[in-house]
């Protein structure tokens, strides 16, 4: 939600960018350095979650530093 409450004031690159970070980025990261210390398939799983918590703090912090603007 907080993505769309963004782009909706007309910022539409910093969302993207955030999303992408924290998706994509995250989860590349998390199979390369957290998979290899646990290779199983719940460790791959979790990269969703920890994906999903990073953006969503990423999100809430550029949220607020916009909002004050």
């Amino acid at each position: 939600m907080l993505s769309d409450a963004i782009r909706g004031t007309g910022e539409t690159f910093k969302p993207m960018v955030l999303t992408l970070r924290g998706i994509c980025a995250c989860r590349v990261v998390w199979v390369l350095l957290a998979v290899p210390l646990q290779p199983t398939l719940k460790m791959v799983i979790w990269s969703y979650p920890v994906s999903w918590i990073v953006t969503s703090l990423s999100f809430v912090v550029f949220y607020q530093i916009h909002k004050s603007k």
